[in-house]
């Protein structure tokens, strides 16, 4: 069935999305089914999971992601992973993200899955609520790595020139 959705920052500083049932309170607790909720850096009012934690956003068997991945071990950069096929999109992160990077930048337009949708599911995408609802449904649409940095940053693609600046 339909979900209900409301979003709200609490007075701890946590904003979530509540699908169907009340927001607990909760530092961390990606959920794919009913709960999403997730800390909000205290200076740029970004959202991410653990305050401080370099978060990168994917799928593990693309390759710029595997590079990206590769270039923050091999830097001693410490990180955590989100696996957008087994923990899902976070649901309550894509607002930001959409705010931060826009929409152009967040949707690869120029990969395989944008290519294969129904031409009238491309033409949908219009504002950040339809862009949401197909990001959601094909989350391989999404461009990759997304990185929510230590500060509440966030980038989208790797270059080990842009990961350099982001740590310098």
């Amino acid at each position: 069935g339909a979900y209900t959705l409301q979003t709200h920052l609490d007075s701890g500083g946590v904003q979530a999305l509540a699908m169907r049932q009340p927001v607990v309170k909760g530092v961390q607790c990606f959920h794919t089914g009913l709960i999403v909720a997730h800390p909000i850096h205290p200076r740029s009012g970004t959202p991410h999971t653990i305050l401080g934690m370099i978060t990168l956003f994917g799928i593990p068997n693309c390759d710029t992601v595997k590079k990206a991945r590769a270039w923050l071990t091999d830097h001693g950069v410490d990180y955590q992973f989100h696996d957008f096929k087994k923990q899902g999109v976070p649901t309550a992160l894509l607002p930001a993200w959409i705010t931060t990077v826009g929409l152009d930048k967040l949707i690869n337009r120029k990969g395989p899955t944008w290519r294969k949708l129904d031409a009238s599911v491309q033409a949908s995408v219009v504002d950040a609520a339809s862009a949401t609802a197909v990001m959601l449904e094909h989350s391989s649409v999404i461009k990759r790595p997304v990185v929510v940095w230590n500060d509440g940053a966030v980038t989208v693609g790797f270059t080990p020139e842009n990961f350099e600046n982001r740590l310098a």
